[in-house]
Order: C-alpha cells, then sequence, then structure tokens
C-alpha cells in the first residue's frame, strides 16, 4: 500500500462514519448599534430585532445593555433591518442593511428613539404582552402573544431568543456560554443535549406561552445552570368550562412540512381537566460541499469532498393532567407528559482526493443511512400553597421519567484507488440503544420579609439510572461482526441530595442577591464492556450572589 492509500483511510474516516448533515460555518457580518433617548441618554433593555427586508421574517433579537449597546455577531448572508421597540416609545425602523461575504461590520451609529405620542380620539383599556420583557432576575419571551413563531419548533423559537445560540450540532449556548440548563415548567430535562434538541424539535410553537432567560440563577436552581437556565412555560388554559383549540399547518418548499395539534380543557370551580396532542411530519434536504487540504508525513494531499442527504422525521407529542382545588390558596396536581418520535437520515457522499488541484488519485464514496427512536414519558405529582396572606407559598412535587432513545445506522464506504484500478469495499453499522429512568423529589419554601424582600429555602433528591450500550459491528466474511475494540456497554447510576437558602433584595433600578446551594453526590459507573466500576462520593457548595 503506497503513501497516498495511506492517507486515504487515516483522513477520511471521521468524515466517513459521520452522517455528513454538518458543515463548517463562515463568519458573518457583525452588526452593533447604541440606542439613545432625545436628551442623549442610554436606554437599556430595548429589543432589537434582527428582521429579514424582504418580509419581515424575525431572525433574531437581542436588548441593548446598560450603556445602550446592542450587537448582532456572525449574520449570515441577506439583506436586513433592524427593529427597535420598548414599551412608551416609538418604534425604529432601520435603513436596509447588506449583509456580503465580504467581511464587513455595520455599525449603525447612535439611534434615538422618541417618546411615543398619540392624539386620543376614544379611551380604551386593552391588555397585551410584550414580545420581551424583564421580570426580576430574568427576561421573558412571551411566545404565546407573538405571531413571529408560528409554526416553528422550539427549537426554532429559542434560536430567536436574545442571548441564544445554537451550533452546528445544535448545542444550546447563553451569551456565548454552554452549560445551560434547559427546564420545562421549572422542571430539569435530565437528558443529553443531543436528545434534549431532538425533543424540542419536535415540540410546536403553539405549545408554549413564554421562556424565560435567567443570566445569572440563584441558590435555588441546580448548579449545572452556573452558565444559565432557559425554562420553558407550556400552555395551560385558564377559563371555565369546556374550551378547545385545533391547530393545523403545512409547508412546502422542494420538500414538505406539516403538523396538526389539538387541546382541550374542562375547568370548573373545584377540578381542572386538561389534556393536548401534537403531530409533525417533516422532510428536508441537506447538501455539503467542503475543500480540505491536509499535510501528513511530508505529503500534501487536496480533499474535494460533496454530499446530500435526505432527512424525514415524525412525532408525536402528548400530554393530560388534572388539578384539585383544595381551596383558593392550596392545589394539588397530576400530570403525565410524552413524546414520541421517528428520525430517517439518508445522506451520500462522495471525496475525490489528489495531491493537486484538478488530479484524482483516488475516490472515497459513501453512504450512511440513519433509522432513530425516541420516546419519552414523564409523571409528575404537585402541590402549591399560599399559606397566608403576607405571601409565603409552599410547594412540594414528586417526578419519574423514563426515556428511551436507539439509533441505528448503516455506513457503505468505497475506496477506488484510480492508479491501481483497485476497490475496496467496507460495511459497518452500528447500533445505540440508551434507556434513562429518572425520579426526584423536592419541596421549596418562599418567605417574604417585606415586599421588596424574601428568603427561599428548598431541598431536592434525584435518582437517575442510565444504561448505554454501543455496538459498532462490521461486515467480514458475508456475516457481522461485533468489533468490541470500539464497541462499549456502561450503566450509569446518580444520586443527588441537595438544600439551599437564597435573600432576594429590590430596590427601584437594581436588586441585591445572595444565596447557598450544597449537594451531596453519589455516583457508581459501571464500564460493563471490560468490568471497570468507579464510585464517588462528594460534597458541594455553590455560593450565588448579585
Amino acid at each position: 500500500m503506497n503513501t497516498i492509500t495511506t492517507i486515504i483511510l487515516t483522513s477520511t474516516l471521521t468524515t466517513i462514519l459521520s452522517s455528513g448533515f454538518a458543515a463548517p460555518q463562515l463568519r458573518g457580518n457583525d452588526i452593533s448599534g447604541k440606542i439613545t433617548d432625545a436628551q442623549n441618554k442610554a436606554l437599556d433593555y430595548v429589543t432589537a430585532s434582527l428582521i429579514r427586508a424582504s418580509d419581515s421574517t424575525l431572525i433574531r433579537t437581542v436588548m441593548s445593555d446598560e450603556k445602550g449597546g446592542f450587537s448582532f455577531k456572525d449574520v449570515p448572508r441577506g439583506e436586513y433591518k433592524i427593529l427597535l421597540t420598548q414599551v412608551g416609545l416609538e418604534k425604529y425602523y432601520s435603513r436596509t442593511i447588506a449583509v456580503t461575504e465580504a467581511k464587513a461590520d455595520v455599525d449603525l451609529g447612535t439611534i434615538v428613539m422618541t417618546a411615543a405620542t398619540k392624539t386620543l380620539q376614544e379611551v380604551r383599556i386593552t391588555a397585551q404582552k410584550p414580545f420581551i420583557e424583564r421580570q426580576g432576575d430574568k427576561l421573558v419571551v412571551n411566545v404565546a402573544s407573538s405571531t413571529v413563531s408560528a409554526g416553528s419548533s422550539a427549537l426554532e423559537v429559542l434560536q430567536k431568543a436574545p442571548g441564544v445560540s445554537l451550533d452546528k450540532d445544535d448545542n444550546i449556548s447563553l451569551k456565548g456560554k454552554q452549560g445551560v440548563l434547559i427546564m420545562i415548567d421549572g422542571k430539569p430535562t435530565y437528558l443529553s443535549m443531543a436528545d434534549l434538541a431532538n425533543m424540542l424539535r419536535n415540540m410546536q410553537s403553539n405549545e408554549i406561552e413564554s421562556l424565560e432567560i435567567i443570566t445569572n440563577p440563584s441558590a435555588r436552581y441546580e448548579a449545572e445552570g452556573k452558565s444559565g437556565i432557559i425554562n420553558i412555560r407550556l400552555k395551560k388554559n385558564k377559563n371555565f368550562g369546556t374550551n378547545g383549540t385545533l391547530t393545523a399547518g403545512a409547508g412546502y418548499s422542494n420538500y414538505r412540512k406539516n403538523n396538526a395539534g389539538i387541546s382541550l380543557n374542562n375547568r370548573s370551580k373545584k377540578f381542572n381537566l386538561f389534556g393536548n396532542y401534537n403531530y409533525g411530519n417533516n422532510e428536508g434536504q441537506q447538501q455539503t460541499n467542503i475543500d480540505r487540504i491536509n499535510n501528513y508525513g511530508g505529503v500534501r494531499s487536496l480533499f474535494t469532498q460533496a454530499g446530500q442527504g435526505e432527512r424525514y422525521w415524525y412525532n408525536h407529542g402528548v400530554k393530560a393532567g388534572a388539578d384539585f382545588f383544595i381551596s383558593k390558596n392550596h392545589t394539588l396536581g397530576a400530570m403525565i407528559n410524552g413524546y414520541f418520535n421517528k428520525w430517517n437520515d439518508d445522506f451520500g457522499n462522495t471525496t475525490l482526493i489528489g495531491s493537486s488541484t484538478g488530479v484524482t488519485d483516488s475516490t472515497v464514496q459513501s453512504r450512511n443511512v440513519m433509522h432513530s427512536t425516541y420516546r419519552n414519558l414523564s409523571y409528575n405529582l404537585n402541590y402549591k400553597g399560599t399559606l397566608d396572606s403576607n405571601g409565603r407559598e409552599l410547594s412540594l412535587d414528586a417526578d419519574y421519567s423514563t426515556n428511551y432513545s436507539n439509533d441505528k445506522t448503516d455506513y457503505d464506504n468505497r475506496y477506488l484507488y484510480t492508479a491501481g484500478s483497485r476497490q475496496t469495499t467496507e460495511l459497518l453499522k452500528n447500533h445505540t440503544p440508551s434507556h434513562i429512568d429518572i425520579y426526584a423529589i423536592k419541596a421549596d419554601y418562599v418567605h417574604p420579609l417585606s415586599k421588596t424582600m424574601k428568603v427561599e429555602a428548598g431541598y431536592k433528591s434525584s435518582w437517575v439510572k442510565t444504561d448505554n450500550d454501543f455496538q459498532f459491528n462490521r461486515f467480514e466474511n458475508n456475516v457481522w461482526n461485533n468489533d468490541p475494540s470500539r464497541s462499549n456497554h456502561f450503566v450509569y447510576k446518580e444520586n443527588i441530595n441537595a438544600a439551599y437558602v437564597n435573600a432576594r433584595k429590590e430596590f427601584k433600578k437594581w436588586n441585591l442577591q445572595a444565596g447557598l446551594r450544597a449537594e451531596q453526590t453519589n455516583s457508581k459507573g459501571n464500564l460493563i464492556t471490560t468490568g471497570q466500576v468507579a464510585t464517588r462520593h462528594y460534597l458541594d457548595f455553590f455560593p450565588a450572589r448579585r
């Protein structure tokens, strides 16, 4: 085997075994500016929206800082406008901004927003929440009160939220920091980032009431959310009687996209029964074109890669529950929530390899076919009570969640050596079932000391068992054989017991917060493939202050 053949096998293996849906991201332009009022005073917490100039589609939002500054990073090629809004001020639309391939950041300079003045013909009072508002230590995106996210998935809604970004693998960052804790109705999901992204991709925006973005979490929240917390609040009907909604949507652009959902609710003085079902069925296509240069052992090789694939996914989401109103201030509740999803990828890829441009020494052709199944069911029992007229609150929760995923991927790789007219075929497949069971109990107590100061305390215990079985198989001598060097079976058990206390004082324009969270962790990891077992027991303290 000559030198160039060795380079082919070592340099292309990662590309061949990947699904092919990841492509390098080119850095775009930055668009920035500063916002002041007519008296040249900097305006903070102004909502700056990046919208497409042609149809006003919302791309991304940010909030201005205490100096009035705002910035959109890495804006892709296209034509855009900036929309600025804040209650009590006139809306501001910028000129059309053209973003080209050439790197040229755009500074809009200082933008002056003026007070909204209207002549009142008739006084009408209506209640409508702004799209983005500040509530204490969190930023709230009121998804239900806006049409900008209609027909989108929860993952697409997150991409438009201030400070939130996703990389090519759908890892979620908040203000550029990863390690963000995603919660749904105040409860951690306990899912891996890949499984979480899949769940959010299959959750429809019409299920969401709001997003709560907390960049500096208090001691009340799990330590894993030190980079920030995004809490997704789902809709809950509060109207009396029996009512419901039926939604449906469809789209087509080379491939179809459709979704439908139904929500029913029956509320009386003592009981509230609710349930919903959502369905989505989507198709998509992605193309990749990558040029790379590799220097290995003094040999220079050029790789020209072109790929195209189709993606199909189907999702079913269900939720049902009941609330029993013991009295005006005390409620018992039970809920079941779940999703059932299927995901299919079929991606073909051709890589031309040569020592110089236009000269092909070898070719790698691959076809990767993936079939994935995801299932999740979670159960919750809860109590919430207001203990007196001063606002003391107690909430109790007991949760159980089971998550199952199963990925099956077939790899058909062909290596063509032009010089010797030889061909080598390699057939591989992965089977990666994963099962996660989670149990949790928690109690939270809020004690107001005054209208502007309160103390919180609470306790939580959780038990998690994760069973991951990665099976790598190779087709040899007309039979499939497991490759033990690339397979492993890992079982992980973890118990966390946590307690916290937190105090918060609000002032006119700022607030002061201090707290401490203690977490005692017991874990056991069992690598069944080799028989290795690792156990850990430790206590950590996490202060929170601002």
